[in-house]
């Protein structure tokens, strides 16, 4: 699939009803390794599945969708939406990514990488630390535990884990941007009385319409 003339999607179309394999799949994913391809839509007419390339070393890859066609109800709207993410108009609007971007929210991977890397996160905790127990903690000690004691060691490992954990240090530093105040712009008065506060399983329809 093309948009602006730019490869953005590869779609891998095997014969009617053939089992898709992993064979089938990385022929798929090392083409589009190769080419710079991030999305990948391997098929036999009845199966769809869609996958994401995560450009790491090793080249790995994520399911997002899958879903059997012949299990959709073209009567109910919601589930004719399974399909949108895998449509030109889906691909134009970022639904491939919309729908990864909902199942990271609950993704292993993303929720270690939000617990290490985003000092936030880290300072709640460390508050939080002092008002239970009433000790001061630092950043590094509180990160010796977490990676050695508390997050699974699959989950800080591979390159689901780097795509992540780029991820969050990028939110970091784009959080960091948009709030540092520019240097010719005076920050607002602020009045004497006013109050000072703190500031995923891929989806698989395959079981069919209830």
């Amino acid at each position: 699939m093309k948009l602006d003339e730019k490869i953005v999607q590869l779609i891998e179309v095997k014969a009617v009803g053939l089992t898709l394999n992993d064979r089938h799949l990385k022929q798929a994913i090392d083409y589009a390794a190769n080419q710079g391809i991030e999305w990948v839509v391997l098929t036999n007419a009845i199966n769809w599945q869609l996958y994401h390339v995560i450009f790491g070393k090793p080249i790995d890859k994520r399911l997002v969708l899958d879903i059997n066609i012949t299990s959709v109800d073209p009567r109910k709207d919601d589930q004719l939406e399974m399909l949108y993410p895998l449509s030109k108009e889906g691909m134009m609007k970022g639904a491939p990514a919309a729908l990864r971007d909902r199942q990271d929210a609950t993704s292993r991977f993303l929720l270690a990488a939000l617990l290490l890397y985003n000092e936030q996160v880290l300072n709640i905790v460390r508050r939080e630390l002092r008002r239970v127990v009433d000790v001061n903690v630092s950043d590094d000690d509180i990160l010796k535990v977490l990676q050695g004691e508390v997050i699974k060691r699959d989950a800080v490992e591979g390159p689901q884990s780097d795509e992540a954990a780029h991820r969050i240090k990028r939110g970091a530093r784009k959080s960091l941007r948009t709030e540092t105040p520019r240097p010719d712009v005076a920050a607002p008065a602020t009045a004497p009385d006013a109050a000072c506060t703190d500031p995923g399983t891929p989806f698989s329809p395959n079981a069919g319409p209830a």
